[in-house]
């Protein structure tokens, strides 16, 4: 475990060595499939077609499947060892990017979002990322450059990059400096994989242009002494009050 956080804090990104075992996925996948059936409109962004979705936002207010995700042991235990505080969910979202028609995320941190939209004072926060199908090369994978998260962030402007979602997206000149820096990874892993985020690490995915989807749940833990010093200025259905 000492090896896991180590790796985590230096990289800003680091894969676990335990995750969600097959059925496990296969329950979640059904409950998304359950919650997009049902058309619950107000957990569910939109792709730019009008009708593809992209993401489901804070899905365990309704379900219980994914409140039970919550107490699952594997990940109470990597919260617990990276932030070692006192916690609270932040945030539940699942990204789905659709067999041919999901759309790319252009380079981001997470972290500025917070800051500016959500007045979270510092990123002591962690992302816990699931997957729920086999992810690759050809369905999109997340692309990240280890070690950004050491970088000072700079603010930056609500855009949509030419993407299906408006996000406080990279500059395109502080992108290329750090890549010719650092480089570019790729996150490959089988369904029921996890893997640890730092909050201020820069990432992206494509579009995915395969017959196969790929959905990612991130779970976004705070420590409660870094709560919001105001209320947040995003819409009350996308981020969960605390």
């Amino acid at each position: 475990m000492k090896k896991l956080k180590r790796r985590y804090q230096t990289k800003g990104f680091s894969k676990c060595p335990s995750g969600l075992n097959l059925s496990e996925v296969d329950t979640l996948n059904k409950e998304i499939d359950r919650i997009l059936n049902n058309a619950l409109s107000s957990s569910i962004i939109i792709e730019s077609d009008n009708q593809t979705p992209r993401s489901l936002v804070n899905p365990h207010i309704k379900s219980e499947i994914f409140r039970n995700l919550l107490k699952h042991p594997t990940i109470c235990t990597y919260v617990d060892e990276i932030l070692g505080a006192s916690t609270y969910l932040f945030q539940f979202g699942i990204n789905m990017k659709e067999a041919f028609t999901g759309d790319k995320w252009f380079w981001h941190r997470d972290y500025p979002t917070y800051k500016l939209e959500d007045n979270i004072p510092t990123s002591n926060m962690l992302n816990i990322l699931i997957f729920l199908d086999d992810i690759n090369y050809e369905n999109a994978a997340l692309m990240y450059i280890p070690y950004s998260h050491k970088e000072p962030y700079k603010k930056t402007k609500l855009t949509n990059q030419g993407t299906s979602h408006s996000l406080r997206y990279e500059d395109t000149k502080e992108v290329t400096r750090l890549v010719n820096i650092y480089g570019i990874k790729h996150t490959k892993g089988k369904a029921g994989d996890i893997f640890l985020l730092d909050v201020n690490t820069i990432h992206a995915s494509n579009s995915n242009i395969s017959p196969r989807r790929r959905r990612v749940i991130t779970l976004t833990y705070n420590i409660i002494s870094n709560k919001a010093t105001s209320p947040s200025r995003r819409d009350s259905k996308i981020i969960m009050k605390s």
